[in-house]
Order: C-alpha cells, then sequence, then structure tokens
C-alpha cells in the first residue's frame, strides 16, 4: 500500500482553530472567484451583487465591497435592511459609506 502526499505542506505550528480559519478563507476565496464570474454574467441580479459584497468585506477588501453592496441596493432597496444586520459585513459598519448606503446613520 502506497501512501498519498498531501497536496499542501502540513504545518504543524498551527493550530485546529489556525487551519480551520485558513480553510474557512479559503472557502470565501473560491465563493467570491465565482460570484465575480457571476456579477459579469448577470450584473442585474441583486443577490448576486449582494453575496459578492458579503464576501469581499469578509476578505478585507471594503471598497469593493461598498462599490457592489450599492449596485445590490440600486437594484434592491430592500437588502438594505438585511445588510444592517448581515454579519458578513459587520467589517463595513460603522463606515460613513456604509452608513449612507444602508440608511443607518444616526
Amino acid at each position: 500500500m502506497t501512501r498519498q502526499r498531501a497536496e499542501y505542506p502540513l504545518d504543524y505550528s498551527k493550530g485546529p482553530n489556525d487551519r480551520q480559519e485558513e480553510s474557512a478563507m479559503d472557502q470565501v476565496k473560491d465563493a467570491a472567484e465565482t460570484l465575480a464570474e457571476l456579477v459579469v454574467r448577470a450584473p442585474d441580479l441583486a443577490e448576486g451583487q449582494y453575496n459578492y459584497a458579503c464576501a469581499l468585506a469578509r476578505l478585507g477588501d471594503a471598497p469593493g465591497a461598498l462599490d457592489h453592496l450599492r449596485a445590490a441596493l440600486r437594484l434592491d432597496g430592500d437588502l438594505a435592511a438585511h445588510a444592517r444586520q448581515d454579519e458578513d459585513l459587520k467589517s463595513l459598519r460603522g463606515s460613513a459609506a456604509f452608513e449612507q448606503l444602508t440608511g443607518s446613520a444616526k
């Protein structure tokens, strides 16, 4: 019986939580790539724009996330209420642009 070699070198200096976090971020990156294709093919699909904004926000691309959130809200203004509560967009909360877009400015 031959052993399969790991596709990537294993890093034993990282704990299980670090590896899980990396895996989650890899999934977000994969989703962002798919959603990028979707918004090019279907730019008028509010949910595609919104989900791409969420993925970009999770990846730390605030300007890109705000651009796609703006596009989503232009297509479906009802998404603003959801955006104010969405954990995927928490990195944007508190920014003037996010507050203005979602109507949550105080």
